[in-house]
């Protein structure tokens, strides 16, 4: 169950960094948005979380990186989620989520729910988890990255 989790963490974030990298000016705008950050700030992390996102990818599919990977994948899905859910209790429900490239989407709490999902399932791949209770979070995990 850790392979399936981790192969599928490792697809979102693959993913995510792909879109962010295709439209980095879009990204960067829509960081901007959440207004969390100052612009300089947004303009940096518009170009190092795409390469953040796809170093975990990486290191998720690695068994001497899983941990630190999961952990880092958790702690990620938290800021997004909790970015998210700042803006929305703002009454801001109208900023592109930054998660889906040119494509976009907006923030919502659905999203929130999604990315806390998604933060659980990569605590699930740290040391120590049990394996039976993993097949819950497995079944989210892929239902979720679909």
């Amino acid at each position: 169950m850790h392979w399936a989790i981790s192969f599928s963490l490792a697809m979102l974030w693959s993913a995510a960094a792909w879109h962010k990298l295709q439209d980095r000016t879009g990204f960067t705008r829509a960081l901007v948005a959440y207004e969390l950050l100052s612009p300089p700030i947004c303009r940096l992390a518009g170009l190092l979380l795409p390469l953040l996102e796809t170093l975990i990818a990486a290191c998720l599919l690695v068994p001497a990186s899983r941990a630190p990977a999961a952990l880092a994948s958790a702690i990620l899905l938290v800021t997004y989620g909790a970015a998210m859910a700042v803006n929305l209790v703002r009454g801001k429900a109208d900023i592109d989520c930054g998660c889906a490239g040119s494509e976009g989407q907006v923030i919502s709490w659905w999203l929130v729910l999604r990315n806390a999902l998604l933060c659980c399932a990569s605590l699930a791949l740290l040391p120590g988890t049990d394996q039976g209770a993993l097949t819950i979070r497995g079944f989210l995990v892929a239902t979720l990255a679909s």
